[in-house]
This record gives C-alpha cells, structure tokens and sequence, in this order.
C-alpha cells in the first residue's frame, strides 16, 4: 500500500463518521416566529452538536489517560480552589469592573477599595483560570487584563446569582453532605447545616436569597430553553402552556415569543409569583399570560384545568418519591376537572441519567445529583427514564409506559407523558 493510499484511509474514518452523524441527526423544530434575542440562536445545528460532543469527549478520554495518578489526585483534592478564586473575582465586584475596559490590578484594587496583593495574585489566578487575559503593552511594564468571553459568563446580568448561590450556602451544604448526611440520612445537607431549615424555608426567611435563586435560575435558562424550543414540537401552536414551578416566569416568557397564539401560566410560591408577573409585564405578555401563587403539593387552582402542556423543568429532581407522585397526582387531578377531553400532557426537562451522553454529561449529572443530595429534602435526585416511569406509574398515569424522550442540544432530555 501506498504512503498516499494509507494517508487517504486513515483520513476516510473520520470523514466517514461525520457523515454518520450528520446523516442520523434529527431535524429540529423550528417555531413559527424567531424573536430578537432568541435563545435558539445559541443551539448548534445538530450535525455540529454531535461532532462537538464527540470531538470534546476524545480529548477529555486523552487527558484522563495521560494524566499522571497523583497530579489527578492533587487536582481533585483542591478542585475547589478554583471556584473559590473565580467567586472571589466575582463577589468583590472585578468581574464586572474589567469588563467595561481594560484595566491593571492596581487600578483595580483602589476603585474598588481592596488590598492591591490580593487583588493581583486573584487576577493572575484568573488567566490561568481562562476568565481573564494579561495584556501587556510595549509602552507600559505594568499589564492590564480584560475578560475572556468565559469571564464575561460571570457578569451580574448572566450568571453572577449562580456563582453566588453555588459558593455560598450551597457550599456548606454540601459539607453537611459529606459529613452528616452520609452518616444519619434523614434531612439534606442543608438542613444539617442551617439548624434543620430546609433550603426553600430558608430562602423564603431571606427575601433576598430567594431573589438571588429566582436571578441565578434565569440565567441557567438561555441553553436549556433554547435547547427546548428547538428541539420540541407542541401538538398545537395555540395551546395553554403551563409552567408548574416556573420561578420568575422566564421559560414561559420564551415559549410565549416564539409562539404568538399560546398563552401560559406560571404556578410558583406568592412570592415568585408577584416577581414573575412583574416580568411577565415588562416583556409586553401580560395579555397572553399570568402568574399565580401556591404550592404544586396542594390542589392546583381551578383555571389550571385549562393547562394543555404542565411543563415541569428543574423540579423532578428537587424532591423526593413521594413529594413527585403528589405533584403528579395533582396534575392528574386538575385535568380530570377540565371540561373537554384535549390532548394534554406533562412534559419534564431535568438532567435524566443514563441516557447515552457524553462522559463529561454524565459526570456533570452524576455530580448534580449529589446537589440536590445536599440541598433538597432526604432523597431527591437526578433520576433515570425508568425511574420517572415509576414516579408516573405510582401517580396513576396510563400512559405511563409510553414516555416520550426528546434529546435536546444540552445536558437535559425532555420526557413527555400523554395523559
């Protein structure tokens, strides 16, 4: 054989796999109006997805293997330094001051009013990190940095409520986890490390931690959301579309744009829900949309027996067996008292497991199950498809056996129950 034919055949398997993927990948949906700002715009093309996750798992294969046995150890001993710097840059207010122009760690230090030490060994830090970048300058000895667009992530209008909320109280629940938790059961790491409050108690004591939730969940939004409208097909584009658990009503909102002859509701605690119809107002869909209070474990209003699609997003996982099959129930309920016999159902997004993703997919869902572990009641989790088809079965869904999985271009799957 020929150098030029091995080349030529060694260069054929990957082409050759691309256009695996390319010709297996599904269509898409695309929704009867994009609006300016749509999410839709951050989700790849399928083809581009599946070459991605690949291409991306191949080189987190290669670093595994290649990487010595105690520099591993040492980096998962201290894997939390990193997110410790990075909070740091974030709760002094650097991110956000870098951000509008380039700047040294001395003039960073004195607008802020922090110790110029620190300030610098934090920023060097931050460009080993990635978030930041030295610029030096041939008229100057001392550089200057700016963000890089990973850094720009962690502005207060994307996910700054998120680093917070993750590094503060979050942090110590996790302790409680790892210490109490595994030993006694019982209550979550929360609770065993805030005096037996749970974490949805507590932030309903602290207005402002619950804003600071509302704040860090809409900003996880953007991926997932546009990952949804893409990749899920409503059976009508009229329907009722109900958010259950819906938070500021931001998912509803996005659903609401793309498709002009929906209307929604949001079902979220009184205080979320004053919050969500406040934003709800401000995006102009106060005439097709409304937020209302009360709990998902208590008889659902009325006017919810309207709901076409009860969307449950992050809500799964936040709760135990039991708390699930009473939500259910509830929805089977509020369906039983509508006045037409409709096409409904419940459709769930949450970080299913075991669904064939990538290996950095299931890790980071493998380690968002022992989040909710630590800050959600003894027992929640991240579930498989057959668990949530327990969960359906034990609330007396019919259909139970006959869930409906949608990949989406992100770390969740939508499952889909007819009712």
């Amino acid at each position: 054989m020929s150098k030029i034919t091995a080349v030529a055949s060694v260069c054929a398997v990957p082409v050759l796999a691309i256009l695996v993927l390319i010709a297996t990948s599904p269509n898409g949906v695309t929704p009867p109006h994009i609006p300016d700002g749509s999410f839709t715009g951050l989700i790849p093309p399928w083809p581009v997805f599946k070459v991605a996750v690949k291409i991306n798992s191949f080189f987190a294969t290669a670093a595994r293997v290649t990487t010595p046995p105690d520099v591993a150890a040492l980096e998962l001993a201290t894997a939390w330094w990193k997110s410790e710097v990075v909070y740091g840059l974030g709760y002094n207010g650097i991110f956000d001051l870098v951000a509008s122009r380039s700047m040294t760690c001395r003039d960073v230090a004195t607008e802020l009013d922090l110790q110029e030490f620190v300030v610098c060994q934090y920023m060097e830090a931050g460009v080993q990190l990635h978030v930041m970048e030295k610029n030096d300058s041939s008229d100057s000895t001392v550089p200057t940095y700016s963000l890089t667009p990973v850094g720009d992530m962690y502005l207060k209008d994307n996910l700054h409520s998120f680093l917070m909320m993750i590094n503060e109280e979050t942090r110590d629940a996790w302790r409680g986890a790892s210490t109490k938790v595994i030993k006694s059961g019982k209550v979550s790491g929360f609770q065993a490390s805030f005096g037996g409050k749970d974490f949805w108690t507590y932030n309903n004591d602290h207005p402002e931690k619950g804003a600071q939730f509302d704040r860090a969940m809409k900003s996880l939004g953007g991926g997932p959301t546009g990952a949804m409208i893409s990749d899920w097909k409503p059976s009508r584009e009229d329907i009722m579309f109900c958010d259950i658990g819906g938070g500021l009503g931001h998912v509803l909102a996005h659903v609401l744009e793309h498709y002009p002859h929906m209307k929604g509701m949001v079902l979220d605690q009184p205080e979320s829900a004053k919050r969500a119809n406040e934003y709800l107002k401000e995006r102009g869909l106060s005439n097709r949309a409304e937020a209302v209070g009360g709990s998902f474990f208590d008889p659902f209003p009325e006017k919810f027996s309207e709901c076409d699609v009860y969307h449950i997003r992050y809500i799964i996982h936040d709760w135990p067996d039991a708390e699930n099959v009473l939500l259910l129930k509830n929805i089977k309920e509020s369906v039983a008292s509508a006045p037409t016999n409709s096409k409904k159902s419940v459709a769930v997004v949450d970080q299913v497991i075991d669904t064939g993703a990538s290996p950095a997919m299931e890790q980071s869902k493998r380690l968002m199950s022992i989040n909710m572990v630590a800050s959600n009641p003894y027992g929640s989790r991240e579930r498989t498809v057959s668990e949530h088809e327990e969960l359906f079965t034990a609330a007396g869904f019919s259909g139970a056996k006959d869930i409906k999985v949608t990949s989406l271009r992100t770390i969740q799957t939508l499952l889909e129950v007819e009712i």
